[in-house]
């Protein structure tokens, strides 16, 4: 009876050392992903929307600090009446990737219409036209600023356009007719 005892012991104690030892046990529960916190450590606004300087005297000494690059007019669609912009420099945290969002608001005969404008580094996992694959046909491949890219219309006239220049990857949101966005970004100038 003592050799029993003695054994169920020896046992228990077994079991208890190897569940408390650090082995590998197998879980059937996928990992968490990692918590991403996105910082605005800037932001500006500017009216006209084509005011170069005005935008470029403030944002361009926090883009060289945060490592970003934006897109910004040098001139607006024709008979446009009033314009607006905003640029907002985000980091988000892990991986320490730097976007720039470019929102350009302007009327043209009473209508309001408007871009936005986001710019990543190419570097991130960001999908290629090639790669993307939302319906048969419904991707038209396009040049912009003299790199390939490609736009996607919606049933609802929302218009994506998206290019890669090398350094950077850019998504375009606006309702204007396709031609006409990729026309007008051809002359925006860099920044930084």
């Amino acid at each position: 009876m003592a050799t029993r005892r003695l054994t169920a012991g020896l046992l228990a104690g077994l079991v208890l050392l190897a569940s408390c030892s650090g082995a590998p046990t197998t879980t059937t529960t996928a990992p968490a992903p990692p918590i991403q916190i996105v910082f605005r450590p800037f932001e500006t606004t500017w009216t006209p929307a084509d005011d170069v300087e005005q935008v470029t005297a403030s944002a361009r000494s926090e883009l060289v600090r945060l490592g970003g690059s934006a897109l910004v007019p040098v001139s607006l669609p024709p008979e446009t009446d009033s314009s607006a912009g905003r640029l907002a420099i985000s980091r988000r945290d892990p991986p320490g990737e730097v976007y720039v969002d470019v929102y350009i608001t302007f009327t043209q005969d009473g209508h309001e219409a408007a871009l936005s404008l986001s710019s990543y580094p190419a570097d991130q996992v960001h999908p290629t036209c090639v790669e993307r694959k939302v319906k048969e046909n419904s991707l038209e491949a396009v040049e912009v600023r003299s790199a390939s890219g490609c736009v996607f219309t919606n049933t609802v006239g929302l218009s994506f356009i998206e290019w890669n220049d090398g350094d950077r990857w850019y998504h375009v949101e606006t309702f204007m007719q396709p031609d006409d966005a990729i026309s007008w970004l051809t002359d925006w100038e860099q920044l930084p």
